[in-house]
């Protein structure tokens, strides 16, 4: 017998056969395109469930929320009669108090408080030029 070289086998397939090889090929490779694919669909569909999860959890906290801001409203309420209370009762000793032109004096909210530098040689203190300010959130955690 005679060695069959490559060539000579490949003439010898029937061309149905390499049609079908050739076929083959293309839906193994379709079958591969569509495998990535859909777990690439799979993790997006993780994703979007960890974001509806994170929206649930969203809005039930904004659900609580008014029950919150109800409290401190009450709160501030109570705080404010008892400072208006404190005030009533302050208007009778400060009767002799009275600002410029015989003004009562107002009553003044306090200023937010600043650093303030020692007191200079000539007793007057001067405000610090770089007062100490709370820590501020970065932009991209202000839009979280």
């Amino acid at each position: 017998m005679t060695p069959v070289s490559p060539s000579s086998s490949a003439a010898q397939v029937p061309a149905w056969t390499q049609r079908l090889v050739e076929q083959l090929q293309l839906l193994s490779e379709v079958s591969e395109t569509l495998t990535y694919r859909l777990l690439e669909l799979e993790e997006r569909l993780a994703e979007g469930e960890r974001e509806l999860a994170r929206l649930r959890d969203q809005a039930q906290a904004a659900a609580e929320l008014p029950e919150a801001v109800e409290s401190w409203l009450e709160e501030t309420d109570e705080r404010l009669a008892r400072v208006e209370e404190l005030l009533r009762r302050g208007e009778g000793r400060s009767a002799g108090l009275e600002g410029g032109a015989g003004r009562p004096l107002k009553a003044v909210a306090p200023a937010p408080s600043r650093a303030i530098s020692p007191p200079l040689a000539g007793g007057a203190a001067e405000p610090d030029p770089f007062p100490e300010e709370g820590e501020q959130a970065f932009l991209d955690e202000q839009i979280a």
